[in-house]
């Protein structure tokens, strides 16, 4: 709520969002989770390790950690759902293997190097998207790529068309050109929120083909459970040219 009265931050976007796909979103509530999100977030950069370890649950690790186990690559797709820094953050304590975040360098160099300090402090090793090749090639096995795939992609990058929502979406095509490059195991990370903790769940992805499509269709299934969780104030339909005036 703070967010929203006092810097209405973004909120005409989140309002284009929410009346495109016909979604009626308390925006009350909605602004007090990103609120609480966003506090959340800037306290990572000094949270210990076992602090956030204690708020995020891993309901099925073994599922991933037995594929690494076995030599094998994984590509995790997460979104930009509920506490996403922390969850990712945290992978590197809990799976025996190399965690590596694959990520869009920030143009303000302070804030940049703010950032990845905090991601890098758990053991997470960071590829910036332009590096991503040669740390697939180097961390060949036992190995976890993370990947937050569910921003919409600029007029001038590579893109994929999905149905998503009831729409026409445009999402990033990068990890649907990797699949199609190098061998991964697929999953996607799904997240819910119970009693304070983030519950996580791991979900194999097999149609590799599709895989974007695939994907796009596990995140709504979150979206629709918990509209609430998602990043709203995102520019998500830029393709679609629905933000004329912001």
């Amino acid at each position: 709520m703070i967010l929203r009265y006092i810097f209405g931050y973004r909120l005409m976007i989140v309002k284009k969002n929410i009346n495109y796909i016909g979604l009626n979103l308390d925006l009350n509530k909605y602004y007090h989770h990103f609120s609480k999100n966003l506090l959340t977030s800037i306290y990572s950069f000094i949270a210990s390790s076992s602090k956030i370890q204690s708020r995020v649950v891993y309901e099925n690790l073994a599922t991933i950690q037995n594929e690494m186990s076995n030599g094998k690559r994984i590509m995790l797709l997460a979104t930009h759902y509920s506490n996403w820094e922390w969850v990712g953050v945290n992978l590197p304590s809990v799976l025996k293997g190399d965690c590596i975040a694959v990520y869009k360098p920030l143009s303000n160099q302070f804030f940049n190097k703010l950032v990845t300090r905090s991601r890098a402090r758990t053991g997470m090793k960071l590829a910036a998207m332009s590096e991503v090749v040669r740390f697939i090639k180097q961390y060949e096995q036992n190995s976890c790529f993370l990947f937050i795939a569910d921003q919409s992609p600029s007029i001038h990058q590579s893109a994929v068309s999905v149905h998503f929502l009831g729409k026409p979406t445009s999402f990033l095509d990068g990890p649907q050109k990797l699949i199609n490059r190098y061998t991964f195991e697929v999953f996607y990370q799904s997240v819910k929120e119970k009693d304070g903790k983030y519950l996580v769940e791991f979900i194999k992805i097999d149609d590799h083909q599709n895989l974007m499509q695939a994907y796009a269709n596990l995140l709504e299934k979150d979206v629709k459970n918990d509209p609430y969780l998602w990043l709203w104030t995102h520019k998500r339909w830029k393709r679609q040219d629905i933000y004329d005036g912001i």
